[in-house]
């Protein structure tokens, strides 16, 4: 089980009077979730910052998926490998 908080005093207010942003922060915080157990595993053979990176990469497209059709393109790709 797991729950997810959202903690006001660490974002910037104005980010978080758009619903859709917060709904991306939650999916983008439940993705992280769904995907430990591949992050766990690869941890026996990649470093922290390669599991990281790549975990980041396919949640930024999961996100570009799910919210361009009806937002527009509102997600940046953060890949900056």
């Amino acid at each position: 089980m797991a729950i997810v908080f959202l903690n006001k005093k660490v974002w910037n207010y104005k980010e978080l009077e758009d619903e859709t942003y917060i709904r991306l922060l939650a999916f983008h915080e439940v993705c992280e979730i769904l995907l430990y157990p591949l992050s766990f595993l690869g941890e026996e053979t990649y470093s922290n910052k390669v599991i990281v990176n790549n975990t980041h990469t396919v949640i930024n497209h999961l996100e570009n998926s799910v919210f361009e059709e009806r937002n527009g393109n509102i997600k940046r790709n953060d890949n900056k490998a």
